[in-house]
Protein backbone atom coordinates (compact mmCIF):
# COMPACT_ATOMS: atom_id res chain seq x y z
CA UNK A 1 0.00 0.00 0.00
CA UNK A 2 1.08 3.59 -0.49
CA UNK A 3 2.65 5.61 2.31
CA UNK A 4 0.35 8.15 4.03
CA UNK A 5 0.51 11.76 2.88
CA UNK A 6 1.87 14.19 5.49
CA UNK A 7 2.15 18.00 5.77
CA UNK A 8 2.31 20.88 8.26
CA UNK A 9 -0.54 23.34 8.63
CA UNK A 10 -1.89 26.06 10.94
CA UNK A 11 -5.44 26.93 11.91
CA UNK A 12 -6.36 30.38 10.65
CA UNK A 13 -9.18 32.88 10.34
CA UNK A 14 -9.42 35.65 7.76
CA UNK A 15 -9.58 39.18 9.16
CA UNK A 16 -12.30 41.57 8.09
CA UNK A 17 -10.70 44.16 5.78
CA UNK A 18 -13.83 46.19 5.01
CA UNK A 19 -12.97 49.94 4.72
CA UNK A 20 -14.21 51.89 7.75
CA UNK A 21 -14.17 55.58 8.58
CA UNK A 22 -12.32 57.20 11.45
CA UNK A 23 -10.58 60.50 12.14
CA UNK A 24 -7.64 59.42 9.94
CA UNK A 25 -9.81 58.62 6.94
CA UNK A 26 -11.59 55.65 5.35
CA UNK A 27 -9.58 52.47 4.82
CA UNK A 28 -9.51 48.81 5.85
CA UNK A 29 -7.14 46.67 7.85
CA UNK A 30 -3.87 46.20 5.93
CA UNK A 31 -1.52 43.58 7.40
CA UNK A 32 1.50 45.04 5.58
CA UNK A 33 1.20 48.18 7.77
CA UNK A 34 0.67 46.40 11.11
CA UNK A 35 3.48 47.11 13.59
CA UNK A 36 2.21 45.32 16.69
CA UNK A 37 -0.54 43.21 18.20
CA UNK A 38 -1.91 42.53 21.66
CA UNK A 39 -4.74 40.68 23.38
CA UNK A 40 -7.14 43.08 25.15
CA UNK A 41 -8.89 41.28 28.07
CA UNK A 42 -11.60 43.92 28.56
CA UNK A 43 -12.72 43.50 24.95
CA UNK A 44 -11.86 39.79 24.59
CA UNK A 45 -10.39 40.86 21.28
CA UNK A 46 -7.10 41.19 19.46
CA UNK A 47 -5.82 44.71 18.82
CA UNK A 48 -3.69 45.43 15.74
CA UNK A 49 -1.75 48.70 15.49
CA UNK A 50 -1.70 49.87 11.88
CA UNK A 51 0.61 52.68 10.86
CA UNK A 52 -0.98 55.26 8.58
CA UNK A 53 1.37 56.54 5.82
CA UNK A 54 0.06 60.09 6.19
CA UNK A 55 0.68 60.07 9.95
CA UNK A 56 -0.83 58.53 13.03
CA UNK A 57 -2.00 54.99 13.63
CA UNK A 58 -5.24 53.08 13.80
CA UNK A 59 -5.93 50.44 16.44
CA UNK A 60 -8.19 47.74 15.03
CA UNK A 61 -10.14 45.70 17.58
CA UNK A 62 -10.91 42.35 15.94
CA UNK A 63 -12.96 39.54 17.46
CA UNK A 64 -11.31 36.16 17.90
CA UNK A 65 -13.29 34.96 14.88
CA UNK A 66 -11.73 37.66 12.68
CA UNK A 67 -14.80 39.90 12.51
CA UNK A 68 -14.61 43.62 13.14
CA UNK A 69 -15.26 44.89 16.67
CA UNK A 70 -14.20 48.53 16.86
CA UNK A 71 -11.45 50.99 15.90
CA UNK A 72 -9.53 53.80 17.54
CA UNK A 73 -7.48 56.39 15.63
CA UNK A 74 -4.36 57.82 17.30
CA UNK A 75 -3.31 61.43 16.52
CA UNK A 76 -1.90 62.10 13.06
CA UNK A 77 1.29 63.70 14.50
CA UNK A 78 2.26 60.43 16.23
CA UNK A 79 4.68 57.99 14.59
CA UNK A 80 3.77 54.79 16.45
CA UNK A 81 6.08 51.75 16.32
CA UNK A 82 4.25 49.50 18.78
CA UNK A 83 1.81 49.22 21.64
CA UNK A 84 0.61 46.67 24.19
CA UNK A 85 -1.93 46.24 26.98
CA UNK A 86 -0.85 45.30 30.50
CA UNK A 87 -2.70 43.00 32.86
CA UNK A 88 -4.17 46.20 34.34
CA UNK A 89 -6.02 46.72 31.04
CA UNK A 90 -4.18 49.94 30.13
CA UNK A 91 -2.31 50.76 26.92
CA UNK A 92 1.33 51.78 26.53
CA UNK A 93 2.60 53.04 23.16
CA UNK A 94 6.09 53.65 21.80
CA UNK A 95 6.02 56.76 19.59
CA UNK A 96 7.80 59.86 18.42
CA UNK A 97 6.48 63.17 17.19
CA UNK A 98 6.26 63.39 13.41
CA UNK A 99 9.02 65.66 12.09
CA UNK A 100 11.45 65.37 15.03
CA UNK A 101 13.41 62.74 16.93
CA UNK A 102 11.83 62.98 20.35
CA UNK A 103 10.67 59.54 21.54
CA UNK A 104 8.07 58.84 24.24
CA UNK A 105 6.38 55.97 26.01
CA UNK A 106 2.73 57.00 26.21
CA UNK A 107 1.52 55.41 29.45
CA UNK A 108 -2.19 55.59 30.30
CA UNK A 109 -1.48 54.72 33.94
CA UNK A 110 0.45 57.96 34.54
CA UNK A 111 -0.99 61.42 35.17
CA UNK A 112 1.55 62.86 32.75
CA UNK A 113 1.20 60.20 30.08
CA UNK A 114 4.08 61.33 27.85
CA UNK A 115 7.22 59.74 29.34
CA UNK A 116 10.30 60.69 27.40
CA UNK A 117 12.50 57.83 26.17
CA UNK A 118 16.16 58.26 25.16
CA UNK A 119 17.13 55.85 22.36
CA UNK A 120 20.30 53.80 22.84
CA UNK A 121 20.79 53.23 19.09
CA UNK A 122 19.80 56.39 17.25
CA UNK A 123 19.80 54.66 13.83
CA UNK A 124 17.08 52.15 14.68
CA UNK A 125 13.52 52.41 15.99
CA UNK A 126 12.69 50.87 19.40
CA UNK A 127 9.70 48.66 20.06
CA UNK A 128 7.69 48.06 23.22
CA UNK A 129 6.10 45.02 24.87
CA UNK A 130 4.32 44.30 28.14
CA UNK A 131 5.03 41.46 30.58
CA UNK A 132 2.28 41.74 33.14
CA UNK A 133 2.50 45.44 33.98
CA UNK A 134 6.22 45.71 33.27
CA UNK A 135 7.21 47.80 30.24
CA UNK A 136 10.02 46.31 28.12
CA UNK A 137 11.75 47.95 25.15
CA UNK A 138 13.97 46.25 22.54
CA UNK A 139 16.58 47.94 20.34
CA UNK A 140 18.75 46.44 17.60
CA UNK A 141 22.55 46.41 17.59
CA UNK A 142 25.10 44.76 15.30
CA UNK A 143 25.74 41.99 17.84
CA UNK A 144 22.07 41.30 18.48
CA UNK A 145 19.14 42.89 20.34
CA UNK A 146 19.23 44.49 23.78
CA UNK A 147 16.32 44.54 26.17
CA UNK A 148 15.44 47.30 28.65
CA UNK A 149 12.92 47.22 31.47
CA UNK A 150 11.60 50.75 31.86
CA UNK A 151 10.38 52.61 34.92
CA UNK A 152 7.83 55.17 33.71
CA UNK A 153 7.01 56.58 37.16
CA UNK A 154 10.15 58.64 37.90
CA UNK A 155 11.35 61.18 37.20
CA UNK A 156 8.26 63.13 36.31
CA UNK A 157 7.90 63.31 32.56
CA UNK A 158 10.76 60.87 31.96
CA UNK A 159 11.73 57.20 32.08
CA UNK A 160 14.49 55.29 33.83
CA UNK A 161 16.16 52.08 32.62
CA UNK A 162 15.55 49.72 35.53
CA UNK A 163 17.23 46.67 33.94
CA UNK A 164 19.37 45.98 30.87
CA UNK A 165 19.74 42.56 29.24
CA UNK A 166 22.32 42.18 26.45
CA UNK A 167 21.73 39.26 24.12
CA UNK A 168 24.43 36.68 23.34
CA UNK A 169 24.89 33.67 21.11
CA UNK A 170 22.75 35.06 18.33
CA UNK A 171 23.72 34.82 14.63
CA UNK A 172 25.22 38.13 13.57
CA UNK A 173 24.12 39.98 10.43
CA UNK A 174 21.07 39.77 8.22
CA UNK A 175 18.01 41.41 9.72
CA UNK A 176 19.50 41.70 13.20
CA UNK A 177 20.46 45.32 12.56
CA UNK A 178 16.97 46.20 11.31
CA UNK A 179 14.26 47.59 13.54
CA UNK A 180 12.21 44.67 14.94
CA UNK A 181 8.54 44.42 14.06
CA UNK A 182 7.63 41.74 16.58
CA UNK A 183 8.65 41.84 20.23
CA UNK A 184 7.29 39.79 23.12
CA UNK A 185 8.32 39.26 26.71
CA UNK A 186 6.39 36.30 28.11
CA UNK A 187 6.78 32.94 29.82
CA UNK A 188 4.15 31.54 27.43
CA UNK A 189 4.59 27.76 27.47
CA UNK A 190 8.38 27.81 27.97
CA UNK A 191 8.23 27.44 31.74
CA UNK A 192 10.10 30.70 32.41
CA UNK A 193 10.34 34.18 30.91
CA UNK A 194 11.57 34.61 27.34
CA UNK A 195 12.28 37.48 24.96
CA UNK A 196 10.98 36.86 21.42
CA UNK A 197 12.13 39.03 18.53
CA UNK A 198 11.29 38.87 14.87
CA UNK A 199 11.28 41.08 11.81
CA UNK A 200 8.82 41.63 9.02
CA UNK A 201 8.46 39.02 6.25
CA UNK A 202 9.65 35.42 6.64
CA UNK A 203 12.04 35.99 9.55
CA UNK A 204 11.83 33.32 12.24
CA UNK A 205 10.74 34.05 15.81
CA UNK A 206 14.08 34.17 17.66
CA UNK A 207 13.94 33.23 21.33
CA UNK A 208 16.22 34.45 24.17
CA UNK A 209 16.06 33.41 27.79
CA UNK A 210 15.75 35.90 30.65
CA UNK A 211 19.54 36.37 30.64
CA UNK A 212 19.53 37.18 26.94
CA UNK A 213 21.10 33.90 25.74
CA UNK A 214 19.86 32.88 22.30
CA UNK A 215 17.86 29.61 22.36
CA UNK A 216 18.09 28.25 18.77
CA UNK A 217 16.27 25.02 19.68
CA UNK A 218 13.23 27.07 20.75
CA UNK A 219 13.10 29.20 17.61
CA UNK A 220 10.19 28.57 15.23
CA UNK A 221 9.09 29.65 11.77
CA UNK A 222 5.98 31.59 10.75
CA UNK A 223 3.35 29.86 8.60
CA UNK A 224 3.66 32.54 5.91
CA UNK A 225 5.22 35.90 5.29
CA UNK A 226 4.11 37.74 8.39
CA UNK A 227 3.38 41.17 9.80
CA UNK A 228 3.57 40.41 13.53
CA UNK A 229 2.97 37.81 16.22
CA UNK A 230 1.63 37.67 19.78
CA UNK A 231 0.75 35.33 22.66
CA UNK A 232 -2.92 34.45 22.98
CA UNK A 233 -3.76 33.67 26.62
CA UNK A 234 -7.28 32.54 25.72
CA UNK A 235 -5.91 29.41 24.03
CA UNK A 236 -2.35 29.38 25.43
CA UNK A 237 -0.97 29.47 21.91
CA UNK A 238 1.11 31.82 19.82
CA UNK A 239 -0.54 33.55 16.90
CA UNK A 240 0.83 35.11 13.72
CA UNK A 241 -0.76 37.74 11.51
CA UNK A 242 0.22 36.95 7.93
CA UNK A 243 0.58 39.46 5.14
CA UNK A 244 -2.40 37.64 3.62
CA UNK A 245 -4.59 39.19 6.38
CA UNK A 246 -5.06 35.83 8.10
CA UNK A 247 -4.52 35.30 11.82
CA UNK A 248 -2.82 31.91 12.23
CA UNK A 249 -2.95 29.91 15.44
CA UNK A 250 0.07 27.75 16.26
CA UNK A 251 -0.04 24.40 17.99
CA UNK A 252 1.78 23.63 21.24
CA UNK A 253 4.02 21.07 19.53
CA UNK A 254 7.63 22.04 20.10
CA UNK A 255 10.84 20.29 21.13
CA UNK A 256 14.54 20.94 21.80
CA UNK A 257 16.01 17.50 20.93
CA UNK A 258 17.22 17.45 17.31
CA UNK A 259 16.42 13.72 17.13
CA UNK A 260 12.75 14.74 17.04
CA UNK A 261 13.22 16.88 13.91
CA UNK A 262 12.49 13.95 11.57
CA UNK A 263 9.41 11.72 11.58
CA UNK A 264 8.86 8.39 9.80
CA UNK A 265 5.24 7.29 9.31
CA UNK A 266 3.70 4.17 7.79
CA UNK A 267 0.27 2.59 7.60
CA UNK A 268 -1.35 -0.83 7.85
CA UNK A 269 -4.87 -2.05 7.09
CA UNK A 270 -6.58 -3.53 10.13
CA UNK A 271 -9.68 -5.70 10.46
CA UNK A 272 -11.35 -4.79 13.74
CA UNK A 273 -14.47 -6.89 13.20
CA UNK A 274 -14.17 -9.49 15.95
CA UNK A 275 -16.88 -11.71 14.46
CA UNK A 276 -14.38 -13.09 11.97
CA UNK A 277 -11.28 -12.52 14.05
CA UNK A 278 -9.04 -9.44 13.86
CA UNK A 279 -6.34 -9.24 11.21
CA UNK A 280 -3.67 -6.78 10.13
CA UNK A 281 -1.36 -6.33 7.17
CA UNK A 282 2.33 -5.47 7.35
CA UNK A 283 3.19 -1.79 6.89
CA UNK A 284 3.19 -0.21 3.45
CA UNK A 285 5.62 2.44 2.29
CA UNK A 286 7.37 4.63 4.88
CA UNK A 287 6.95 8.41 4.64
CA UNK A 288 9.83 10.51 5.99
CA UNK A 289 8.83 14.02 7.03
CA UNK A 290 10.20 17.02 8.93
CA UNK A 291 7.39 18.83 10.76
CA UNK A 292 7.65 22.50 11.62
CA UNK A 293 7.64 23.49 15.26
CA UNK A 294 4.37 24.93 16.58
CA UNK A 295 2.45 23.64 13.57
CA UNK A 296 -0.12 20.89 13.29
CA UNK A 297 0.64 17.75 11.27
CA UNK A 298 -2.02 16.61 8.82
CA UNK A 299 -1.90 12.89 7.97
CA UNK A 300 -3.91 11.59 5.03
CA UNK A 301 -3.96 7.75 5.13
CA UNK A 302 -4.30 5.59 2.03
CA UNK A 303 -7.95 4.66 1.47
CA UNK A 304 -9.05 1.48 3.23
CA UNK A 305 -10.50 -1.10 0.78
CA UNK A 306 -13.56 -1.58 2.99
CA UNK A 307 -16.36 -3.87 1.76
CA UNK A 308 -18.14 -4.66 5.03
CA UNK A 309 -17.31 -8.37 5.06
CA UNK A 310 -16.13 -10.15 8.18
CA UNK A 311 -12.49 -10.54 7.11
CA UNK A 312 -12.04 -7.22 5.31
CA UNK A 313 -10.12 -4.21 6.70
CA UNK A 314 -12.12 -1.36 8.19
CA UNK A 315 -9.38 0.62 9.95
CA UNK A 316 -6.09 2.32 9.10
CA UNK A 317 -3.37 2.07 11.69
CA UNK A 318 -0.65 4.73 11.66
CA UNK A 319 2.79 3.75 12.98
CA UNK A 320 5.70 6.13 13.48
CA UNK A 321 9.10 6.84 14.94
CA UNK A 322 11.49 9.78 15.09
CA UNK A 323 15.21 10.09 14.40
CA UNK A 324 16.98 7.45 12.29
CA UNK A 325 14.97 5.80 9.51
CA UNK A 326 13.46 2.38 10.33
CA UNK A 327 13.97 -0.70 8.12
CA UNK A 328 11.31 -1.61 5.58
CA UNK A 329 9.77 -4.00 8.13
CA UNK A 330 8.95 -1.04 10.41
CA UNK A 331 11.03 -2.32 13.31
CA UNK A 332 11.29 0.40 15.94
CA UNK A 333 7.99 2.04 14.95
CA UNK A 334 5.04 2.32 17.32
CA UNK A 335 1.29 2.59 16.87
CA UNK A 336 0.24 6.26 16.94
CA UNK A 337 -3.49 5.97 16.28
CA UNK A 338 -6.20 3.87 14.65
CA UNK A 339 -8.33 5.59 12.03
CA UNK A 340 -11.78 4.46 10.88
CA UNK A 341 -12.12 3.83 7.15
CA UNK A 342 -14.51 6.81 6.92
CA UNK A 343 -11.79 9.29 8.07
CA UNK A 344 -10.01 11.02 5.19
CA UNK A 345 -7.52 13.05 7.28
CA UNK A 346 -6.04 13.06 10.77
CA UNK A 347 -4.64 16.18 12.46
CA UNK A 348 -2.29 16.07 15.41
CA UNK A 349 -0.48 18.71 17.43
CA UNK A 350 1.53 16.39 19.68
CA UNK A 351 4.80 14.51 19.30
CA UNK A 352 4.92 10.82 18.38
CA UNK A 353 4.66 8.23 21.15
CA UNK A 354 7.75 6.09 21.68
CA UNK A 355 6.31 2.90 23.14
CA UNK A 356 3.28 0.66 22.87
CA UNK A 357 2.25 -1.57 19.95
CA UNK A 358 4.73 -2.47 17.20
CA UNK A 359 3.63 -3.20 13.61
CA UNK A 360 3.14 -6.87 12.67
CA UNK A 361 5.97 -8.69 10.91
CA UNK A 362 3.59 -10.78 8.76
CA UNK A 363 0.09 -10.26 7.42
CA UNK A 364 -2.48 -12.59 9.02
CA UNK A 365 -5.39 -11.83 6.70
CA UNK A 366 -6.86 -15.16 5.57
CA UNK A 367 -6.42 -15.92 1.88
CA UNK A 368 -5.18 -12.46 1.16
CA UNK A 369 -4.51 -11.75 -2.49
CA UNK A 370 -1.57 -9.36 -2.80
CA UNK A 371 -1.97 -6.22 -4.84
CA UNK A 372 -0.10 -6.26 -8.12
CA UNK A 373 1.22 -3.86 -10.72
CA UNK A 374 1.96 -5.27 -14.16
CA UNK A 375 2.61 -4.31 -17.75
CA UNK A 376 -0.06 -4.48 -20.40
CA UNK A 377 2.28 -6.37 -22.73
CA UNK A 378 2.55 -10.11 -22.23
CA UNK A 379 5.22 -12.70 -22.85
CA UNK A 380 5.39 -13.73 -26.54
CA UNK A 381 5.46 -17.37 -25.48
CA UNK A 382 2.57 -17.08 -22.99
CA UNK A 383 -0.11 -14.41 -23.31
CA UNK A 384 -1.35 -15.12 -19.76
CA UNK A 385 1.83 -13.68 -18.20
CA UNK A 386 2.88 -10.03 -18.25
CA UNK A 387 6.43 -9.16 -19.19
CA UNK A 388 6.76 -7.12 -15.98
CA UNK A 389 4.88 -7.69 -12.72
CA UNK A 390 5.40 -6.88 -9.04
CA UNK A 391 3.14 -7.95 -6.17
CA UNK A 392 2.54 -6.63 -2.69
CA UNK A 393 3.92 -9.80 -1.09
CA UNK A 394 7.36 -9.21 -2.62
CA UNK A 395 7.05 -11.59 -5.56
CA UNK A 396 7.15 -10.63 -9.21
CA UNK A 397 8.71 -11.22 -12.62
CA UNK A 398 10.71 -9.45 -15.31
CA UNK A 399 10.54 -11.37 -18.55
CA UNK A 400 11.77 -14.90 -17.95
CA UNK A 401 13.16 -14.07 -14.49
CA UNK A 402 10.92 -14.25 -11.45
CA UNK A 403 11.06 -13.68 -7.68
CA UNK A 404 9.02 -15.62 -5.14
CA UNK A 405 7.65 -13.81 -2.11
CA UNK A 406 10.46 -15.23 0.07
CA UNK A 407 13.12 -13.78 -2.22
CA UNK A 408 13.97 -16.92 -4.26
CA UNK A 409 14.91 -16.13 -7.85
CA UNK A 410 14.04 -18.45 -10.72
CA UNK A 411 14.04 -18.46 -14.52
CA UNK A 412 11.22 -19.87 -16.63
CA UNK A 413 12.15 -20.49 -20.29
CA UNK A 414 10.87 -22.55 -23.21
CA UNK A 415 13.60 -24.56 -24.88
CA UNK A 416 13.76 -27.85 -26.77
CA UNK A 417 16.63 -30.27 -26.47
CA UNK A 418 16.77 -33.36 -28.66
CA UNK A 419 13.23 -33.10 -29.93
CA UNK A 420 10.25 -34.42 -28.02
CA UNK A 421 11.61 -37.81 -27.08
CA UNK A 422 11.59 -37.09 -23.35
CA UNK A 423 12.39 -34.37 -20.86
CA UNK A 424 16.03 -33.50 -20.36
CA UNK A 425 16.99 -31.39 -17.34
CA UNK A 426 19.95 -29.17 -18.14
CA UNK A 427 21.71 -27.14 -15.46
CA UNK A 428 24.20 -24.65 -16.86
CA UNK A 429 26.81 -23.36 -14.40
CA UNK A 430 28.52 -20.87 -16.64
CA UNK A 431 31.12 -21.21 -19.35
CA UNK A 432 30.15 -21.67 -22.94
CA UNK A 433 26.50 -22.29 -23.63
CA UNK A 434 25.35 -25.73 -24.63
CA UNK A 435 24.96 -26.17 -28.37
CA UNK A 436 21.65 -24.66 -29.39
CA UNK A 437 21.19 -22.82 -26.08
CA UNK A 438 20.94 -19.06 -26.69
CA UNK A 439 21.73 -17.82 -23.14
CA UNK A 440 24.53 -17.92 -20.65
CA UNK A 441 24.27 -18.39 -16.93
CA UNK A 442 22.36 -20.79 -14.69
CA UNK A 443 19.00 -21.90 -15.95
CA UNK A 444 16.77 -24.95 -16.12
CA UNK A 445 15.71 -26.27 -19.48
CA UNK A 446 13.16 -28.95 -20.28
CA UNK A 447 13.61 -31.03 -23.35
CA UNK A 448 9.89 -31.23 -24.01
CA UNK A 449 9.54 -27.45 -24.09
CA UNK A 450 7.90 -27.17 -20.69
CA UNK A 451 8.82 -24.38 -18.28
CA UNK A 452 10.86 -25.41 -15.29
CA UNK A 453 10.06 -23.22 -12.28
CA UNK A 454 12.73 -24.56 -9.96
CA UNK A 455 15.19 -22.29 -8.24
CA UNK A 456 18.37 -21.25 -9.94
CA UNK A 457 21.23 -23.34 -8.61
CA UNK A 458 18.97 -26.27 -7.66
CA UNK A 459 20.49 -29.69 -8.38
CA UNK A 460 18.73 -31.40 -11.29
CA UNK A 461 19.50 -35.11 -11.95
CA UNK A 462 19.76 -36.26 -15.52
CA UNK A 463 16.69 -38.04 -16.79
CA UNK A 464 17.63 -38.94 -20.38
CA UNK A 465 19.69 -42.12 -20.81
CA UNK A 466 21.03 -40.75 -24.05
CA UNK A 467 22.98 -38.11 -22.14
CA UNK A 468 25.25 -40.71 -20.57
CA UNK A 469 25.92 -41.92 -17.12
CA UNK A 470 26.13 -39.72 -14.09
CA UNK A 471 29.74 -38.87 -13.29
CA UNK A 472 30.92 -40.82 -10.30
CA UNK A 473 32.40 -37.72 -8.67
CA UNK A 474 29.09 -35.92 -8.21
CA UNK A 475 25.89 -34.74 -9.76
CA UNK A 476 27.28 -32.23 -12.29
CA UNK A 477 26.36 -32.79 -15.88
CA UNK A 478 28.88 -32.85 -18.69
CA UNK A 479 29.93 -29.43 -19.85
CA UNK A 480 29.02 -30.34 -23.42
CA UNK A 481 25.78 -32.08 -24.22
CA UNK A 482 25.04 -33.57 -27.70
CA UNK A 483 21.73 -32.41 -29.00
CA UNK A 484 21.10 -35.42 -31.26
CA UNK A 485 22.37 -38.90 -31.77
CA UNK A 486 24.89 -39.44 -34.51
CA UNK A 487 25.05 -42.71 -36.44
CA UNK A 488 28.29 -44.55 -35.97
CA UNK A 489 29.58 -45.93 -39.26
CA UNK A 490 32.78 -47.68 -39.91
CA UNK A 491 35.13 -45.76 -42.12
CA UNK A 492 35.18 -47.04 -45.62
CA UNK A 493 38.24 -49.13 -46.26
CA UNK A 494 40.71 -47.68 -48.70
CA UNK A 495 40.66 -49.21 -51.98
Amino acid sequence: MAAPQVGSFWENVTQDTTPRTGSLGTFGLDASLISGASYVPAWNAFAFIQRVPTGGARVWYMNLSGTFNDLWDLPSDWHVTSGAVGTDGEWRFMLRWEGNDEWYIYDYTQTNRFRQYIRQNTSREPQLAMDGNNVWVVESFSGGPRFYRMDTSTPVGGTTIAETVVSSGTPVGGQLTNSPWTFMRTAADFGSARFIVSYNGTSTFRVYNASGVHQPAETWSPPSSKATGWWDPTTSRFRTLGLDNRAYRHSAMTWTDSALDTWHLAQTFYDGQTSGGTHETVIGGIRTFQPLKRSWVRITPAQVPYTGLADDPNISRIYGKTGAAPPASGSGMWLQESVNYTSAIRDRGTLLVTSGTAPPSVSNFPGATPARMRSARTMPSDSTKSIFEVRGDGSGRLGAAGVRRHGQVYVSVRHRVGGNDGPVGVLRRGGKPAPGAPHRGRRLLQGDGRRDLRDIGQHVPRADPDIGRRPSGGGDLPRRLPLRRQSRRRPSPRT
